[in-house]
């Protein structure tokens, strides 16, 4: 399958520390399903010492990034997250 966004399509950006998580990526799978988006989730490798599950990833790239302070739900961050959304372009975040 071609995840090559097309030029007429919305491309969309979710981060979600949540989205690591099997069970919440079906949501991801309906909006990928969508034939004007092109969906990328952007979710950390691990969270609260649990590592990312690649379970409902259909129609959309899945892309794990480091995280610094995953032990904090409010407080954590993404060192790479500027050069990801860099290279995904979104239209929406």
């Amino acid at each position: 399958m071609d995840l090559r966004p097309r030029s007429d399509v919305m491309r969309v950006v979710i981060v979600s520390k949540a989205l690591g998580v099997g069970a919440y990526q079906r949501k991801s799978e309906r909006i990928a399903a969508q034939p004007d988006i092109a969906l990328t989730v952007l979710a950390p490798t691990v969270w609260q010492g649990q590592p990312a599950e690649f379970v409902h990833t259909r129609g959309y790239v899945l892309r794990l990034l480091p995280i610094r302070f995953s032990h904090s739900f409010h407080l954590h961050f993404y060192p790479t997250l500027r050069r990801e959304l860099g290279e995904a372009r979104p239209d929406v975040l």
